[in-house]
Parts: C-alpha cells; sequence; structure tokens
C-alpha cells in the first residue's frame, strides 16, 4: 500500500516517541548529544495530541509509524511543535508531506500561516524549512505567542541564539478529486435500507430499531451485516441478501431519489473541473440500478468503486486509498462525501479530509471529528470545496 498520512491515535504513541529517539540521535553528528538525549513527549502529553486531532503520522504499508508532526494553534498560525521522520526513511519526502497535513488542517480552521522554530544552522533545520516555503522572521515580527514559545525553549536549556523562528503563509488549496460515497450521499436510499432491514429483521426473530439499523449497519458492507445477522440469530441466513435485495430494489423502483441538493453540487463541480468518483460499499450491481434510476451512472461512468473490490471495508481506508490510486490522486488531495461514521472514520484512517452529511438518517455527533466539515444541506458542498 505504500506510504499514508493519517491523524495521529493513542496507539501510536510509544512508535513515534521511538521515532523521535531515532530522530534526535542525529544531533550527535553536528555536536549537539544533548539535543539527542531530550526525551521526547510524554505518552500523556501526544495521547491529548491525539484526542484532540492535533496530530498526524506516516505510516508504512504496515500501519507502523514511520513520522509524525504535532501542531497547536500560536497567535494568528498553525504553530509545528514538532516534526521528525525516522532516519532510515529521511530523503522521501515525508517531512514535506507531513508540513503539507498541517497546513490543510490549518485551512479547514481558517487559519492564514504556519509557524515553527528551529536550530539556524543545522542542516536538516532551518535550510530544510526554507526550501519547503518558511522564512525566518525578525524580532519584531514575533507576537506575544512566539515569544512564550521561546522563552519556554530557553527555561529548556535551548540557547535562542541558535533558533530561529520561522514562517510559511498558507494560500487556500482546492482538493484534485472529490470522493462521494453513494448511499444516502448521492441517492436517498439509506431511509428505505433502514425501513426495509427492520421490517427483515423482524421477520427472522431479530426485532430491532431503526436506530439500531443505524448504529449497526449504516456504511457497511453486505458481508458485514450478514456475518452480524448469523451471529446474532446463530445460524446461517442464505435467504437474507436475496428477499433484502428483492424488496430493496422493489422500493428504489417505486420511491428513489438523488439526495437533494446534490444534482446542483455536481453541477457546479463538473463546471470547475474538479473530478469526482463514487466509493462505496454496495456491489457494483447496486449502484449501477440505484445511479441510474436516479440519472446520475453516466456521470460517474468508469469511476465507481465498491468495497467488493478491496479487502476490507470500511471504516478500513482500502476503499478510499484504492478509489484515489485508481484516479492518480494523492490521498492528502482528496475529499470524500460521507454521511457515515464508518464513512468518516475511513477516511480519517486513509489521511483524508472529509465533509459529513447530516442532512440525512446519521446524528450530526456521529460525523464531527478530526479534518471534518460536517453539513446540513448538500447546496453547502460547492462553497466548501472551493475553499479547499
Amino acid at each position: 500500500m505504500g506510504t499514508t498520512i493519517r491523524a495521529l491515535a493513542a496507539g501510536d504513541v510509544e512508535s513515534v516517541r521511538s521515532v523521535e529517539r531515532a530522530a534526535g540521535a542525529r544531533f550527535r553528528e553536528v555536536g549537539m548529544p544533548e539535543v539527542a538525549e531530550d526525551e521526547p513527549a510524554p505518552p500523556a502529553e501526544l495521547e491529548r495530541v491525539a484526542a484532540h486531532g492535533r496530530g498526524w503520522v506516516a505510516v508504512d504499508e504496515h500501519d507502523e509509524p514511520i513520522g509524525y508532526v504535532v501542531v497547536d494553534r500560536v497567535d494568528d498560525a498553525v504553530h509545528i511543535e514538532q516534526l521528525s521522520v525516522h532516519p532510515e526513511h529521511q530523503g522521501h519526502g515525508l517531512g514535506r508531506a507531513l508540513v503539507d497535513r498541517a497546513a490543510i488542517w490549518g485551512q479547514d480552521h481558517g487559519v492564514s500561516a504556519l509557524t515553527l522554530t528551529t536550530f539556524a544552522e543545522v542542516p536538516w533545520n532551518r535550510p530544510l524549512y526554507e526550501r519547503l516555503g518558511f522564512r525566518v522572521l525578525t524580532e519584531g515580527e514575533l507576537g506575544d505567542g512566539l515569544r512564550s514559545v521561546r522563552t519556554r525553549e530557553s527555561d529548556l536549556g535551548l540557547d535562542p541564539a541558535l533558533r530561529v523562528c520561522m514562517r510559511r503563509d498558507l494560500s487556500p488549496v482546492a482538493p484534485s478529486l472529490v470522493i462521494f460515497d453513494c448511499d444516502g450521499v448521492l441517492v436517498d436510499s439509506e431511509r428505505l435500507s433502514v425501513r426495509i432491514e427492520v421490517q427483515l429483521l423482524g421477520e427472522m426473530g431479530w426485532p430491532v430499531t431503526e436506530a439500531e439499523v443505524l448504529e449497526r449497519f449504516v456504511g457497511r458492507s453486505d458481508e458485514h451485516m450478514v456475518a452480524a445477522i448469523e451471529a446474532q440469530l446463530g445460524r446461517p441466513v442464505p435467504e437474507f441478501l436475496p428477499t433484502y435485495r428483492e424488496r430493496l430494489f422493489h422500493a428504489f423502483d417505486r420511491e428513489l431519489a438523488p439526495v437533494e441538493g446534490v444534482v446542483g453540487a455536481l453541477d457546479h463541480l463538473d463546471g470547475v473541473g474538479l473530478p469526482t468518483c463514487v466509493a462505496s460499499s454496495g456491489t457494483h450491481d447496486k449502484m449501477a440500478r440505484t445511479l441510474g434510476r436516479t440519472g446520475l451512472l453516466e456521470r460517474f461512468a468508469g469511476r465507481i468503486f465498491s468495497a467488493t473490490q478491496v479487502e476490507r471495508g470500511k471504516p478500513a481506508p482500502d476503499l478510499f486509498l484504492f478509489a484515489a490510486a485508481s484516479m492518480g490522486v494523492a490521498p492528502s488531495r482528496c475529499l470524500v462525501v460521507e454521511d457515515s461514521r464508518a464513512g468518516v472514520a475511513a477516511a480519517r484512517a486513509a489521511g483524508m479530509r472529509s465533509v459529513g452529511y447530516a442532512g440525512g438518517l446519521t446524528p450530526r455527533g456521529w460525523l464531527e471529528g478530526p479534518d471534518t466539515v460536517v453539513i446540513d444541506d448538500m447546496s453547502e458542498l460547492a462553497g466548501l470545496v472551493e475553499r479547499g
């Protein structure tokens, strides 16, 4: 799968501390053993960073962190508190990619710049950041927040004469690809699906409410749903999917329509030439039926991806990463439009920003979280995309 950038999780803490120790060891090469021996941030502090969505990790194909960045708000900017890449993986653009991820977070929060403090003469500090678009700030340009940062560094034993404060101004960056979920985002099918699932499961001996179905199944694959039903009933249910699909497709033919406002949003994206695709937990046959019934199929011809094409469905990142790779776009330049908790979790795991659509069945609180903007009306989507 290669390298991915995703949100820092509590389970990454010890791994990123190991990355920091390995990266810090290089300071012995430039006669700074005291920096090399400095301990990484305490686990509790990194766990707080993860809980507040202020950190990201670059992970290898085994999902093992090999680099990370931590940010906070200082003055009018997003301040990079720590950026480290394991020495075995340096020189491959991971530092740049992590800085770019911090920049995206800043843009999502309406911030106009990145700042950091670093060593002036260490080759992989100031000179590297200058290549990434940062400039050294003069004394008169420092805000109260950066002055406080510098004071704290001095208290920790870092010589202010060896350090510089740097800034990179940000301009809005629009995504290069918008990835749409299908059910509940493009087509108003979730209401029909949930209603039929409640009816059919009741007939099979498992009385459930619509809220329970929403919690357990919306955004998940058919395989996940069948496995959960079999576990609950204690027997195979070969009859479930054929009966479910027959009833669901009958309802589609009678009642299915596009999600309100989505046609206008798609017209706008087409008008500005922004590529789009579909990545859904549904099968290709199901999407051909729903998108065809609502007149949206031709818009996405050749750009429809199903969870049946990957090993793991949502909330794993596989489907979105597969869609991005198929479209030739880096995950960090993708925007996912989702209406399920599993879907926004998959986007975050893939290192993608997301828009959570709360105009359907899913409660707003289920969608809120790092790197996600929640909307109630699809007419808001075009403006969000243009602002990056």
